[in-house]
């Protein structure tokens, strides 16, 4: 409070706006604005900065959507679990934002969303670590040898260009972890022969007429084979099955690259009840069915 007065911030305008807010609901809000890439985090107090979107929605007066919790124990919640999803980690976001734009690259490039490429969790354990090898990144959480391959190259030498002439070298919290080794739960057999007969590209509907079962049967059997760390085929066909808007399936799909895939009711408090459980669903095996190499 001493700086804010030395710089004379309580004579703006703005002074006392959101005072009526708990702590809880002003960091639950920081956190989303984050994750929309309207606010940055610098330095080691991490200050927030607008982004030059965040500059061009206040000048064309654009709404911001959001969760909004009135209870202050439901936005302490929420702030812990966008939190754990974005940022606690301590980590550089400055490099932070470099893997951003390397990661909009190649999504552009493949013409793909960016959650495709590497999640928000794995940019910002790049930027907290600083790997400097494979064998390094292959210890970063969501990097499997698969996107090793693929991208672990372009996202090195970006480390490495930030790194070199600041003197920053490996930093682990204790001692690196050791690479995961796959996670993969045994699917019964069902579930086993439903994924079997669908990576061998069968329809949903060729699938379900097959074991003579409904198709939303089909997608549990499915859903729970990915879960369990068994790859599927990607298959965008799903979507056609999907009754949410172009919107809201790209909302949906970046929810669960920033939230996870194991629980869905952070994803829909998230997008604010707008897709319901069913959706969530089947938006949940699209997303599962493209992250080759997880």
């Amino acid at each position: 409070r001493k700086t804010l007065l030395a710089r004379g911030h309580d004579r703006l305008s703005t002074y006392g706006i959101g005072t009526e807010l708990k702590r809880e609901q002003w960091r639950l809000l920081a956190l989303q604005l984050i994750r929309k890439g309207l606010l940055t985090a610098h330095g080691t107090s991490q200050h927030l900065r607008l982004t030059p979107q965040a500059y061009t929605i206040l000048k064309n007066r654009e709404p911001i959507q959001g969760v909004w919790p009135a209870d202050p124990r439901e936005a302490r919640l929420q702030a812990r679990q966008a939190a754990g999803a974005v940022g606690a980690i301590a980590h550089d976001a400055a490099l932070f934002e470099l893997l951003r734009e390397q990661r909009k690259a190649l999504a552009d490039e493949a013409g793909v969303p960016p959650y495709v490429i590497f999640s928000d969790r794995t940019l910002v354990e790049m930027a907290a670590y600083y790997p400097q090898s494979a064998e390094s990144l292959l210890r970063i959480n969501g990097v499997g040898q698969v996107k090793l391959e693929r991208y672990g190259a372009d996202f090195l030498d970006v480390i490495h260009a930030y790194c070199e002439p600041r003197g920053l070298h490996e930093q682990w919290p204790t001692r690196p972890p050791e690479p995961r080794p796959a996670t993969r739960s045994i699917p019964s057999g069902k579930e086993l022969a439903v994924a079997e007969a669908y990576n061998a590209g069968r329809t949903l509907q060729q699938v379900a007429d097959q074991f003579q079962v409904q198709v939303g049967t089909i997608l549990n059997h499915l859903s729970h084979y990915a879960l369990g760390g068994n790859r599927l085929r990607p298959a965008d066909d799903l979507l056609a099955l999907s009754n949410a808007s172009p919107d809201q399936q790209a909302a949906a799909l970046e929810a669960f690259a920033s939230l996870g895939t194991l629980y869905l009711k952070p994803v829909f408090e998230q997008l604010n009840g707008t897709v319901d459980y069913d959706e969530l669903r089947l938006l949940r095996l699209v997303y599962l069915s493209r992250q080759e190499g997880r």
